[in-house]
């Protein structure tokens, strides 16, 4: 049976240069803890040249401990065609009740996030399941104001 990793890449026709890949590391984060909160989907990026392209996005929310509580942050990973060779697009995508602190190092006002797993990412090293855990980690320190 298609795995719904598997289904969405069908649904992609060849956009991908290692669907294998995609669908196995997608699969093994999806199996995780760090990514009990994803889910598969098929979603439109906007480039910043304004090109809109369709991609295999991660959705939903990672878990992070913040001033004692435990919170669940809204995120969408976009996988890129060349995956893994180069790293996936993420974004925080805040609800109502969240407030990206303005002028973060980390994530911009468009929720894009920057953090140095993806910066130093390494095609047959890195990870989903190690980048949602740096991911997780960055937002867990207490220069965010996220509520």
């Amino acid at each position: 049976m298609a795995s719904p990793t598997d289904l969405a890449l069908q649904s992609l026709g060849g956009v991908y240069r290692d669907p294998q890949r995609v669908s196995r590391d997608a699969d093994t984060l999806l199996s995780r803890p760090e990514g009990y909160g994803l889910k598969v989907k098929v979603s439109t990026l906007v480039q910043n040249s304004g090109e809109e392209i369709r991609l295999v996005c991660l959705g939903g929310t990672i878990g992070i401990a913040y001033g004692g509580t435990r919170y669940n942050i809204p995120v969408d990973i976009y996988l890129p065609p060349p995956y893994p060779l180069k790293p996936p697009h993420c974004y925080v995508r805040p609800v109502s009740t969240m407030i990206l602190k303005p002028g973060h190092r980390h994530v911009d006002r468009q929720g894009l996030v920057y953090m140095p797993y993806l910066h130093e990412w390494r095609p047959h090293k890195s990870n989903l399941v190690n980048m949602v855990i740096s991911m997780a980690g960055i937002f867990e320190k207490a220069s965010y104001r996220w509520f």
